[in-house]
């Protein structure tokens, strides 16, 4: 039996609360609609996150900001701008193997990225929530 998807109606119900793995899987796009409708909270959201890992990092907003541009970039030039699956080489992002909000102090190391194209890059992020 397969399950149905569920339009959005705006509501979310205590059953969607309750199982939200479930509610992801039926509506894979909420987080994108919702980010489109409110680019505000979004930001905020953003900002306050921005705002912690800088102070942890020792840095000022705008410095960690380029700083994470630069590891970034590093990442990509240190394997050649190609998924470290598939090989693409379109739409790469810098993945951290081990997540800045669990090791703050690791996410500007160059030993602690890959790059990854998009689609292993979401699908990666799907396993772990």
């Amino acid at each position: 039996m397969t399950p149905t998807r569920r339009v959005l109606t705006g509501r979310i119900s205590d059953a969607d609360l309750t199982e939200p793995k479930l509610f992801r899987k039926q509506n894979p796009d909420y987080r994108k609609r919702h980010k489109k409708a409110h680019p505000e909270v979004d930001l905020k959201a953003s900002i306050k996150y921005l705002t912690r890992l800088s102070e942890q990092l020792d840095l000022s907003v705008p410095e960690a900001q380029y700083a994470f541009l630069a590891w970034t970039k590093t990442i990509r030039k240190i394997h050649g701008n190609q998924c470290a699956v598939c090989g693409s080489t379109h739409k790469i992002n810098s993945h951290h193997i081990f997540y800045k909000r669990h090791y703050p102090l690791l996410s500007l190391n160059k030993n602690n990225g890959i790059p990854l194209c998009s689609i292993h890059h979401m699908e990666l992020h799907s396993l772990n929530s």
